[in-house]
């Protein structure tokens, strides 16, 4: 087991040094759709497609992976009852998706925000739960060299890659592997980026662009990343500054970035909000979005000069989306949609 980890060790370092050209020729554009905490229907997602063809839109980013539910049907749990989509939804999703010119990215979420998956290991497979969740929280994978965490995590991503292969974007897919709000990830910043580069490599031996969210990611930290993964841009951690990363020491380090802007280019639908407060939002972000405003400590429409941009998304997440109707979804998201893409400069 040594011997092996000794070698993994090596492939890691090798493949996480490889020269990466940052320059990012055609930027992508596309809208994150939070399924994991609402159920979307496929009538409904395909009408969102729709909307992101019809404004020129490039992709449609489905989180799936939360602790409140894992919302694709999986082989490795056949006993769940929440709200899911099934393979011959996904099947229908992608063939529908890639007619109309927009690309499905899959997001899954490790090592955080495993809640969903642990709960459902802690009811059907006790002794697997207990050797794969942290010892201090109960919704995080153990990232600390542990090898059965490690390939429980590997097995859920290569299934959903094989899920999610679309052969029309052969060699230009992306799949969200994860790195969001993780418990201890300062502290422990070298253990989280040996788990991280390890699920890229796996991610990259399907031809899958591997991406992250930022705000786990140390100075110290990204210097060890892989430099095939992309970084989605939300917000900076607001602890301990000195340590934060900025997308100017990303671009240092050759690491492509999405501008996914929380001040800007997020929304969570509500029951309460009425027509007019939709309309305040397209103007928010008619007036506010650039490409190259990021989400800073105490200044949320930064400017940023770097040629690391790879592209950026709207984010539509489903906290506060209890109760409402697949129709209500719609009243609210597509004409945000519409405002984002269509104030492309």
């Amino acid at each position: 087991m040594k011997v092996w980890y000794a070698l993994g060790s090596i492939i890691v370092l090798f493949f996480s040094i490889l020269p990466q050209d940052c320059q990012s020729p055609t930027l992508q554009r596309g809208v994150s759709i939070d399924i994991a905490r609402k159920y979307y229907s496929v009538d409904t997602l395909k009408k969102i497609i729709g909307t992101i063809s019809q404004n020129n839109g490039d992709y449609l980013q489905l989180h799936f992976s939360d602790n409140q539910n894992y919302a694709l049907t999986s082989r490795d749990m056949p006993h769940s009852e929440q709200s899911k989509l099934t393979k011959d939804d996904v099947k229908e999703l992608l063939n529908y998706s890639n007619k109309h010119d927009v690309m499905i990215v899959p997001d899954i979420d490790f090592p955080s925000h495993a809640g969903a998956l642990l709960a459902y290991l802690h009811t059907y497979n006790l002794k697997t739960y207990k050797s794969v969740v942290t010892d201090f929280d109960t919704n995080t994978l153990d990232y600390f060299d542990n090898p059965e965490a490690l390939n429980l995590s590997k097995r859920y991503i290569k299934e959903v890659m094989d899920l999610f292969e679309q052969p029309r974007y052969a060699g230009k897919q992306r799949i969200v592997i994860g790195g969001d709000e993780v418990p201890g990830s300062y502290a422990h910043q070298s253990a989280l980026i040996q788990y991280i580069n390890r699920l890229a490599q796996t991610a990259h031996s399907k031809g899958y662009q591997p991406q992250i969210w930022n705000d786990s990611l140390t100075k110290k930290g990204i210097t060890q990343l892989n430099s095939n993964i992309s970084v989605l841009f939300w917000k900076q951690k607001d602890v301990d500054r000195s340590q934060q990363v900025s997308v100017e020491d990303l671009s240092r380090a050759g690491i492509q970035v999405f501008n996914y802007n929380a001040q800007t280019l997020y929304f969570l639908p509500s029951p309460k909000y009425s027509k007019e407060d939709i309309q305040k939002q397209q103007q928010y972000i008619k007036k506010h979005y650039v490409e190259n405003r990021f989400n800073y400590s105490q200044e949320p429409h930064h400017l940023v000069s770097s040629t690391c941009i790879q592209g950026d998304g709207l984010s539509i997440w489903s906290e506060h989306a209890e109760g409402m109707s697949q129709q209500e979804l719609l009243d609210q998201i597509q004409p945000l949609i519409k405002a984002y893409l269509k104030n492309i400069k």
